[in-house]
């Protein structure tokens, strides 16, 4: 085993860091563990934290969370505040790349799945 252990945290930039947290809690079912505002806010979210700090999103960051159902995280995403920026293909896989409310980059993963299964096309 390497010296590195799974992912601990991933942080987010944001101007209004109470209102990322929010939209986080409301759209992706994330928990509030720790609450420093207006600076900043630590999330649990898919067993990593999130922490969401005051500052200039950047369109280098990117998280990749693993998903099992492609069509589901697609509409989840078209009835909240994060939006949708592409769907693709890649070996094994489906990559939906997306933007929080405050800009930042993600991704969902599904492996093993294929764009054609989804039922609405970009």
């Amino acid at each position: 085993m390497g010296l590195l252990g799974s992912l601990d945290h991933l942080r987010l930039p944001a101007a209004d860091v109470e209102a990322l947290a929010a939209s986080y809690r409301e759209t992706l079912d994330a928990v509030v563990v720790e609450e420093a505002l207006p600076e900043r806010v630590r999330l649990r979210l898919a067993n990593i934290d999130v922490v969401i700090e005051r500052g200039e999103a950047g369109p280098d960051v990117v998280a990749s969370f693993r998903i099992q159902d492609a069509e589901a995280f697609r509409a989840l995403l078209a009835a909240s505040p994060f939006e949708l920026q592409g769907v693709e293909e890649v070996p094994g896989a489906v990559v939906l790349t997306f933007r929080d409310p405050a800009g930042n980059r993600l991704q969902a993963v599904r492996w093993g799945g294929r764009v054609e299964d989804l039922v609405e096309r970009r």
